[in-house]
């Protein structure tokens, strides 16, 4: 009896995995299908290709039980000290404009380059601007714009492009919040997008009027590049038995931003926190009864505790959250006289009595993980503990970029490169 072993993939796509037999005509063909039943993986054998397909895609054609979407076009929220009756900060989320995409035979839409995009964008306001004024001009139109030779057709719906490529295009106007969440008795997908978030210091004495954004890509860079959101999210789950999960993508990836923090704003925020955070008396005295518990509590059970917590473990066929890249720049010196004590006694301790810095880069790896388990406590201990230490490991570019001591960073901003191995521009990340 020999056999040729096929996986259900490789029958799809008509090549068969395993060897050839030497005679041309095989005696039997025998089907591979892996998955996961509960806690277990299970390697199922069979020569009947229907089982097989079945059992591999019995899970991926579920019919939806229900769907959410929500698509916010602008956000703007105001952070007011009511004690002193001044507005702190301005939070705005913000739509990236106009985007032109590119429609797929599937009726998916793929994002264009920048370039391109803005170069269609300027061709079409031109176009309706003249038939506003009912010039009657030609719907097809052929321009040269940045050494591309463009060639659009505007009378068909949606538009045709002709050059550079031959495709349908259209034109949409892009939210500042897309979320988008879809169930079924064994998935969930959940996509999220952030375009653009941007935080100002509503203080007139602070020396930043801005305190958060996005950093915007070079335009040399960004000319070829897709548009990309300020956040981008998407997870697909599948539902075990036994309430496990198999994480079978997720994927999140934070673009570079800029921080630029004051005495003034970090004063601000605490003043108009402290009113929110100040506890009652009972709340005090029930705090205080807590931590006399936890520390007469044994270790024994703590352990228990923890064993417990990590006992039920999900399965995760890929995890990757992208890299961290951060501009910090900050001012610890009050202008306005009305420093918090607190603040001010810490900065001088740590800092000194004048401490600023302008534009250190903070380069925090990816976090990557295939084909494990974690328990939920341990897969959040794991992501704490993986960008503390990167954290930590590159606060002496604070220390080194102070004024004080003449900025030496410059000088031996070299001696570390070996710990950007795992560091890629987020510019260059992609979410399915």
């Amino acid at each position: 009896f020999r056999a040729t072993c096929r996986t259900v993939d490789s029958y799809e796509k008509g090549s068969p995995t395993g060897a050839k037999a030497e005679d041309s005509q095989p005696d039997a063909l025998v089907y591979a299908v892996c998955f996961l039943s509960g806690c277990q993986r299970v390697l199922l054998f069979s020569n009947d290709v229907n089982l097989s397909c079945s059992a591999r895609l019995a899970t991926l054609f579920e019919r939806i039980d229900y769907e959410f979407k929500v698509s916010l076009m602008s956000i703007g929220l105001s952070l007011v000290d009511n004690k002193q009756s001044r507005e702190v900060a301005y939070i705005s989320l913000r739509s990236p404009g106009v985007q032109w995409y590119e429609t797929r035979k599937s009726g998916l839409l793929k994002p264009m380059k920048k370039g391109l995009s803005d170069s269609l964008e300027i061709i079409h306001n031109r176009y309706m601007q003249q038939v506003e004024l009912k010039k009657n001009p030609q719907p097809r139109i052929l321009e040269r714009a940045n050494d591309t030779e463009i060639e659009i057709d505007f009378s068909q719906q949606p538009f045709r492009l002709r050059k550079p490529k031959d495709c349908h295009v259209e034109r949409q106007l892009d939210p500042a919040l897309q979320f988008s969440f879809k169930s079924s008795p064994h998935n969930m997908t959940l996509a999220a997008k952030l375009a653009r978030l941007q935080i100002d210091s509503m203080l007139p004495a602070g020396m930043y009027q801005i305190f958060f954004y996005q950093v915007p890509p070079p335009k040399s860079v960004a000319v070829d590049q897709v548009p990309k959101a300020f956040i981008d999210a998407s997870i697909v789950i599948r539902r075990l038995e036994n309430d496990v999960l198999q994480v079978q993508y997720c994927k999140v990836l934070v673009q570079e931003m800029e921080i630029k923090l004051d005495q003034v704003f970090l004063n601000g925020l605490l003043d108009m926190i402290s009113v929110l955070v100040t506890p009652s008396v009972q709340e005090t005295r029930q705090n205080f009864l807590t931590d006399c518990d936890f520390v007469e509590a044994s270790l024994v059970s703590e352990q228990l505790a923890n064993l417990s917590d990590s006992g039920k473990k999900h399965f995760i066929d890929q995890l990757h959250l992208s890299p961290i890249k951060i501009n910090l720049s900050f001012s610890l010196s009050s202008a306005d006289g009305n420093s918090n004590p607190f603040v001010s006694l810490a900065i001088a301790t740590v800092l000194g009595s004048v401490a600023r810095c302008s534009d250190v880069l903070f380069q925090l790896s990816c976090l990557h993980r295939e084909n494990t388990a974690y328990s939920t406590a341990q897969l959040m201990a794991e992501v704490k503990r993986h960008y503390i230490r990167q954290f930590a490991g590159q606060l002496y570019k604070v220390f080194l970029s102070i004024d004080l001591i003449g900025n030496p960073l410059s000088v031996i901003g070299g001696l570390r490169s070996g710990a950007q191995d795992f560091f890629y521009e987020p510019i260059a990340g992609a979410i399915q």
